[in-house]
């Protein structure tokens, strides 16, 4: 029908309707909550769309060379055995652990992506530990660039350019080379 919106609830009842299709049978071995998850991101895309902010969604295949999917909750780390284990994989999938979340940290998302037959995690995690505020830096330096000096400092410390210290480089080498013939 022209000019109806589809919302996500909308299209919700329309997945759980096309889950019990024989033809689409497959959707059911996924978990709900990604699949509904990537409704949610067509829904944004659309919305997005049709208020001017970014262009026709583009929709992926099984041929892109880039796949991903969200797993909202229920993931849990194993760092003993090496795993992550996620819905419809509660035995746990193996893994390169690269760093262990804070000890009160609780994991929100992970986010699966295929990248070259290869498979990528990537967590978002809420954790307890206050956030650093910034040092307070009191004191400043002034720097100024020049064509005699390279730097001077507002301490009044300066800095020499290399080009002297290359020249005499250069002139050792000559020097070397001719004691290194009349040796």
């Amino acid at each position: 029908a022209k000019g109806i919106k589809e919302t996500y609830f909308t299209m919700q009842k329309v997945l759980t309707q096309i889950k019990r299709q024989k033809k689409y049978h497959y959707l059911n071995e996924c978990n709900s909550q990604s699949l509904q998850m990537a409704l949610r991101q067509l829904v944004s895309a659309y919305d997005n769309f049709f208020s001017k902010r970014a262009r026709y969604p583009k929709f992926k295949s099984k041929k892109n060379a880039k796949q991903s999917f969200a797993i909202p909750q229920n993931i849990e780390i194993k760092t003993e055995t090496q795993t992550i284990a996620l819905p419809k994989f509660k035995e746990g999938i193996k893994a390169k652990l690269h760093r262990n979340l804070p000890k009160d940290s609780v994991i929100k998302q992970a986010f699966i992506s295929c990248i070259a037959d290869q498979y990528f995690c990537s967590l978002s995690y809420e954790t307890k530990e206050p956030i650093p505020k910034p040092t307070i830096i009191k004191k400043a330096v002034g720097l100024d660039m020049g064509l005699r000096t390279l730097i001077v400092t507002s301490d009044k410390i300066e800095y020499p350019h290399i080009r002297f210290y290359q020249k005499l480089e250069k002139k050792l080498i000559k020097a070397q080379r001719r004691l290194s013939k009349k040796i």
